[in-house]
């Protein structure tokens, strides 16, 4: 009889595995503990809901998402639930259609803890973009307000309207272009926050051989990207000139215009930017210009 018991226990755990996996972990506890090595704090925002703040906290690590909400005695009054869905709208390169899945509903206050594990998130039929969808519901069931919060914000949504990719293609032929009459690479950083470094532009920095054949290595292996045009502010705009041998300048490269490709939209897409490198090869550039950076100590006044 006990070793049927064990047998029933061992089931049900399997179970209770096997439903938190497909569907969001629904316990109060931490899917993955916070000091845990590969766990990345994306947002941690306060989401309006009529008068009331919903506290939420996403996390990235190997396994999936972690999602944490905390819901004080304020916001759910006179009977009022929360109800948390997982959104997946497709991108143009999958064959599966929009689909919304159930996570919880929450009726009492607490902090509450829900896993996304990736079996569940590259799904077939994909790639799909995702978003957690937030809906405060009355006793009765009836919709209050609802609000969406997209898991990969850092890569545009699916459908966003982009520049035209020929754009992208024809400022990395004449980048590339420039490289083969380039004689030296020089380095330039303008400061526009004075909490960051005085204001204005470091003198040139001349980049070193070793560094200008890398640079120029991962210059041609840079492609082209659209682009989704969005406001943002710098505190300091990096740039890479590419010289002839009588310091004329052929061009010239923002760094914030290159992005990694973990960071390109499967419909080819890229926030404020229009060349991509690999992610080995993005990671080598931001060495390079981290170093260059540090270098760059002489500052002309604007």
């Amino acid at each position: 009889m006990p070793t049927q018991m064990r047998f029933v226990q061992t089931c049900l755990t399997l179970l209770v595995t096997l439903l938190m996996t497909l569907g969001g972990c629904r316990a109060r506890t931490a899917c993955l503990p916070t000091q845990h090595p590969n766990l990345q704090q994306l947002s941690n925002v306060s989401i309006p809901f009529e008068n009331k703040w919903l506290k939420l906290s996403l996390y990235r690590h190997n396994e999936g998402y972690t999602l944490k909400l905390s819901v004080d005695r304020h916001f759910l009054l006179n009977g009022s639930q929360l109800q948390v869905q997982l959104c997946a709208i497709p991108y143009r390169t999958a064959t599966g259609k929009a689909w919304t899945r159930s996570i919880a509903t929450i009726a009492e206050p607490d902090t509450y803890t829900f896993c996304l594990h990736n079996n569940v998130l590259h799904a077939d039929n994909g790639p799909y973009d995702y978003s957690i969808r937030l809906t405060l519901l009355q006793q009765k069931g009836l919709r209050i307000e609802s609000q969406d919060v997209r898991l990969t914000s850092h890569i545009p949504a699916p459908g966003i309207e982009a520049s035209s990719e020929s754009e992208s293609r024809a400022a990395l032929k004449h980048l590339q272009a420039a490289v083969n009459n380039c004689a030296e690479i020089t380095f330039v950083v303008e400061t526009l926050n004075t909490e960051v470094a005085p204001i204005g532009q470091s003198s040139p920095l001349t980049v070193s051989p070793t560094d200008s054949a890398i640079l120029r290595q991962l210059f041609a292996r840079m492609r082209p990207v659209k682009t989704e045009f969005i406001f943002e502010s710098f505190d300091q705009i990096k740039t890479l000139l590419l010289l002839d041998q009588h310091g004329n300048v052929l061009t010239s490269l923002n760094l914030a215009h290159v992005v990694s490709e973990a960071y390109v939209s499967p419909e080819n897409v890229a926030c404020g930017a229009n060349l991509t490198l690999s992610n080995d090869d993005y990671e080598t550039l931001q060495t390079i210009i981290k170093r260059l950076t540090n270098q760059s100590q002489s500052v002309i006044s604007p």
